[in-house]
This record gives C-alpha cells, structure tokens and sequence, in this order.
C-alpha cells in the first residue's frame, strides 16, 4: 500500500472516530503522510 492509499484508509477510519484530540492527531499523521508522498514524488521524478 503506498502512502496516498494508506493516508486515504487513516482519513476515512478518523472519521467514525468520536474523540475529537485523536481525529485531530490521526488527521495530523494524514497530513504528514500526504507531504512524505509529495516530496517522495519530486525525488522520484528527479532521479528518474
């Protein structure tokens, strides 16, 4: 699974989550994983 799924699978699991400290936290780690991708990608297409 590559981050983009995986971040997309963390979203919609946070949003039946009823505690609002840990959506905001899960929604947190989406935010750093979709970046992680990001910046993935711009090495990625460098290299290649």
């Amino acid at each position: 699974m590559n981050n983009e799924a995986a971040a997309i699978a963390v979203m919609r699991a946070a949003d039946r989550i009823g505690d609002a400290a840990l959506k905001e936290q899960l929604f947190d780690v989406i935010q750093r994983m979709n970046q992680d991708a990001a910046e993935l990608r711009v090495v990625r297409d460098h290299v290649g």
